[in-house]
């Protein structure tokens, strides 16, 4: 019928605008892995490979004093501390959170916390992003040392107490200063007595999200302006950048056209599981039956 050939069409050169927009993934697999066992030893990470350092990681270790307003020492305190910071370019930055703390006789601490994303996460402008002159702690442990019998002060951090395998996000510039989400996949020793850095990736086109995890181009990850949508696990995730979601719709639709899922967008975030074979789709998003974007996806 002249409706199916029209839904043919549309659903083809879907494919082919989704197909021809994809960018490339660039993956670095450390071979072999970088361990920071050390204290106050060091490493670096050049994502993508311009010979300038994009991030710098360092395992610290560090024995202070308090003081009272006297000036009579009060404790003694030794701190154990996963770092991660912009190494030298301006630009660079890091997603994670801010978090305040006071302490008696010595003020206002201001924490910087990495977020510890898991596989299939979108690293996008969705998260925060904080300056390029912030160093955030992964994970830290404080241990006060007034007696021969140290005790556990203070624990935490996102990476705490011993996260496996788990994604930084990160947001970096090319010799150009165009931005670039990537990934640094870690593990932390023991708390905070270590690290690992595993592997990384970016997204080689200039403010395209990426997928935490992923090491190839992902033709399941479009970015559509007002509508950001992934699938990962047999799942579909959809964004919606617009300030209304009014009267809107998300479609599934096999590779015949036919409409496998369909269901109302009422919220700007959508995570839908779902119960179908492994393959190529369409994801298609509506308003009032009024077709607003298509696009191929894999489940």
């Amino acid at each position: 019928s002249e409706h199916k050939l029209a839904q043919y069409a549309l659903l083809s050169s879907a494919f082919l605008a989704t197909h021809a927009a994809n960018a490339d993934v660039i993956y670095t697999d450390l071979h072999p892995d970088i361990y920071l066992t050390e204290f106050n030893s060091s490493a670096y990470v050049d994502l993508n490979a311009d010979g300038l350092n994009d991030y710098r990681f360092l395992n610290w270790n560090k024995h202070f004093t308090t003081y009272n307003s006297y000036g009579e020492p009060m404790h003694e305190f030794e701190l154990f501390v996963q770092w991660v910071g912009p190494a030298y370019y301006g630009l660079n930055r890091i997603a994670g959170e801010t978090y305040f703390e006071y302490r008696y006789n010595i003020g206002v601490y201001v924490y910087y916390f990495p977020y510890k994303l898991a596989s299939g996460d979108v690293i996008s402008s969705y998260l925060n992003f904080y300056p390029h002159w912030i160093n955030q702690r992964m994970a830290f442990k404080e241990f006060t040392a007034d007696d021969d019998t140290p005790r556990l002060f203070d624990t935490g951090g996102y990476w705490a107490p011993g996260a496996e395998e788990q994604f930084l996000g990160v947001y970096f510039a090319d010799t150009n200063d165009s931005m670039h989400y990537g990934w640094i996949r870690c593990s932390i020793i023991d708390t905070a007595n270590g690290l690992i850095i595993h592997d990384y990736a970016y997204e080689s086109e200039p403010e395209k999200p990426i997928i935490a995890g992923a090491t190839f181009a992902n033709a399941g990850l479009t970015d559509a302006g007002e509508f950001t949508l992934y699938t990962h696990n047999n799942s579909v995730y959809l964004y919606v950048n617009a300030d209304t979601i009014q009267n809107l719709t998300l479609d599934i639709l096999d590779m015949h056209g036919r409409t496998v899922f369909s269901c109302p967008v009422e919220a700007h975030f959508l995570q839908q599981p779902l119960q179908v074979p492994n393959g190529i789709y369409f994801a298609r998003i509506l308003n009032r039956q009024k077709v607003l974007h298509v696009v191929k996806c894999y489940l």
